[in-house]
């Protein structure tokens, strides 16, 4: 923060990744009375050597390097926006693909202190959908927000002495935008449309973080360990939901394995806390560094600031627990041209029923003719699968566990096969003299794929088609209406983009064709 009167901090903290220590500086303007953000002393550094630990989830780091990563932010195609407080120009808010890894300043100019950041979708407050919202301290305590638009121009869209320093950003379900100043004033602010900030409420000490619930309640972490909770108007409601929780990070629950509770952090114990709606809170996981923010991505898993080791963690479910393939047996000879699949349970340890299952069935163990579709999702394996297969030939079958989020596991052994009865009906699939019995996907290519893949159907009849696109997670990403197709061979296309007009992530997708009241899917890997 750049200010007119600066007392320099140099702070001896203590790597949890490497456990090897460095020197930082921080500046303070001492004429206002601000502190320091993060840490304040070398105790609160993360421990050396701490692994955190969530029992029933995986954490993972997702990015690292990006120096004292501060407020994250997501965009709805999963793009993370991380705010920092380095206080070194050149400065920007860096920008995370879908999948970590890497980053990149965003911006094609450097803007100082960029530490608070949120995504505005539709333009409601910076009047261009998806910008990147940026809260900044400037000198003689003037606060600002910039737009970062999409094609990465950087604007200004209010400076005032009432922002003072902006440290946390929230746009609530109305559009609104909600904004804690860290300066002296102590206030809570709301931005609505694309006129100025006013006070909304104060607090008795400096707000830090802000969270909405689903009935926009206002939930307000303050630098005195108070979290209180105030109307979409401003009125108090609660002054001390929790206490003793100085900076705490702030985030409610997607549902799902999450629930829709507020999600917060203890920076003395290293504690991850899931707090009830009566103001109880659990210890959810431990060995947590100095976390500055906390947020929930698009496809429900939880990512946290770690401050002092330059690292942004994300948390997820547990993949599916293993399970077994049951029948038929290995190289079962079948007495009737029906298949009847079954496999055993697999679990979630944190989402407990929250599994589906896709089925492969293909003429080789390597799966990869798309021949025959793949059958799914099933809620459960008590639903039994039927499939039509030719009579006295060697079929391979494998079966795939899949969470909510993405999480994966393939049944054990990897395949089985079986031998369909030889006194059924023959197949004009096989055969090749005439089209199918039956709706099918006759093939995917390229799959995997980088830019384009096409789908190759067949109709019985003529029928109203339409193709669905969706991610891991069950959401529909692309909706491609066909109309009403005629009995035959047909072709669709999908270039990756959603329905939005940009590019989806990459990752496994699927592609659900519904011809009449008949679907039919298969999965796609789309590459970058």
């Amino acid at each position: 923060m750049r200010r007119a009167s600066l007392l320099l901090l140099s702070v001896l903290a203590l790597s949890g990744t490497s456990g090897t220590s460095w020197a930082a500086t921080y500046r303070w303007d001492a004429s206002s009375g601000m502190r320091p953000r993060w840490p304040e002393l070398a105790g609160q550094a993360t421990l050396a050597n701490s692994i955190p630990t969530v029992p029933g989830f995986t954490v993972q780091n997702y990015v690292s390097g990006i120096p004292k990563p501060y407020r994250l932010a997501f965009s709805p195609d999963g793009v993370l926006y991380v705010g920092n407080n380095t206080n070194v120009a050149p400065e920007w808010a860096d920008r995370v693909p879908v999948g970590g890894d890497s980053f990149s300043p965003y911006g094609t100019t450097p803007y100082s202190d960029p530490d608070a950041v949120a995504f505005d979708e539709t333009g409601s407050v910076s009047g261009t959908p998806w910008s990147l919202i940026v809260g900044r301290g400037l000198s003689g305590g003037t606060g600002s927000l910039i737009a970062v638009l999409p094609n990465q121009s950087v604007v200004d869209i209010e400076a005032s002495s009432l922002l003072g320093n902006p440290d946390d950003l929230v746009l609530d379900r109305t559009g609104r935008m909600l904004i804690t100043d860290f300066s002296g004033g102590k206030s809570v602010l709301a931005k609505s449309g694309l006129g100025n900030s006013s006070v909304l409420f104060t607090t008795p000490t400096r707000p830090v973080t802000i969270a909405v619930d689903a009935n926009n309640n206002i939930y307000t972490s303050a630098d005195d360990g108070d979290i209180s909770v105030h109307t979409p108007t401003g009125m108090l409601l609660n002054p001390a939901f929790l206490t003793g929780l100085p900076d705490a990070p702030l985030d409610f629950g997607p549902g799902g394995c999450w629930g829709t509770d507020l999600y917060t952090v203890n920076n003395t114990t290293h504690e991850l806390l899931r707090v009830a709606p009566n103001g109880v809170a659990s210890v959810i996981g431990t060995g947590f560094g100095q976390v500055v923010d906390i947020a929930f991505s698009p496809d429900s898993l939880l990512y946290l600031s770690m401050y002092n080791d330059s690292t942004v963690l994300r948390v997820s479910p547990s993949p599916p627990s293993p399970f077994t393939l049951l029948t038929p047996a290995d190289m079962d000879t079948l007495s009737t041209w029906r298949v009847f699949l079954d496999w055993a349970d697999a679990a979630v340890p944190a989402c407990p029923g929250g599994v589906s299952y896709y089925i492969d069935t293909d003429t080789t163990n390597e799966f990869s003719s798309f021949r025959y579709r793949t059958q799914g999702p099933r809620s459960s394996s008590q639903d039994t699968v039927v499939v039509e297969f030719v009579p006295g030939r060697t079929y391979y079958w494998r079966v795939m566990a899949l969470d909510t989020h993405g999480g994966s596991t393939w049944a054990t052994p990897g395949f089985r096969s079986f031998v369909t009865y030889a006194g059924g009906y023959p197949s004009a699939v096989e055969s090749g003299t005439q089209d199918p019995p039956e709706f099918t996907i006759r093939s995917c290519s390229p799959n995997p794929f980088a830019r384009n893949t096409q789908l190759n159907y067949v109709l019985p009849e003529r029928r109203k088609v339409v193709a669905l696109i969706m991610d891991v997670s069950g959401r529909v990403v692309r909706t491609i209406e066909l109309g009403e197709m005629e009995r035959g061979n047909h072709q669709l296309e999908w270039d990756g983009q959603t329905n939005r007009g940009g590019r989806a992530g990459a990752g496994m997708y699927f592609a659900l064709i519904r011809a009449g009241r008949e679907e039919r899917s298969v999965k796609l890997l789309l590459l970058r």
